[in-house]
């Protein structure tokens, strides 16, 4: 079967939110150390560590948030966040673009997009741009997939 690839659909608040926290966890930090007279280069390296960290850690989420469909499974990646769901678990798509979700695995850049109920207790929450392309390659796998919108 063929490989479809379905960015996530990518909020600019939101977008703006992680790139202002990357920016204050980067320059906050080197600005209160500059206002000590006395910091050493051994009291910088564990700050510079974990900033490292963070900053490698978001810029991953926000340039790899995407969605694969492939032999039967739906892929999502979310930085270092991914997984595999069958899609004939899938038992339903529903859409959701209320603010605040309660699912336990967001893997979107976004507040708009689906939950994909699969399983007997399992859910997701994610946001492909292509609404209706997606959902059209989940039901070819899966035809008895209940839509709710």
């Amino acid at each position: 079967m063929s490989k479809v690839t379905f960015q996530s659909k990518r909020d600019s608040w939101l977008i703006i939110l992680l790139l202002s926290a990357l920016l204050f966890i980067l320059v906050v930090p080197v600005f209160f150390g500059m206002q000590q007279d006395e910091l050493t280069v051994v009291q910088l390296v564990p700050t510079i560590i974990v900033l490292g960290a963070v900053s490698t850690l978001l810029g991953w989420i926000l340039l790899d948030t995407r969605y694969v469909i492939m032999d039967n499974n739906l892929f999502y990646y979310s930085g270092p966040f991914r997984g595999t769901i069958k899609i004939d678990t899938v038992r339903k798509i529903e859409t959701d673009n209320s603010f605040l979700k309660g699912n336990t695995m967001k893997p979107s850049l976004s507040t708009k997009g689906f939950v994909i109920y699969y399983n007997k207790f399992d859910d997701i929450f994610i946001s492909p741009k292509d609404q209706e392309g997606f959902v059209k390659q989940m039901l070819l796998i899966n035809p008895d997939i209940e839509l709710k919108r």
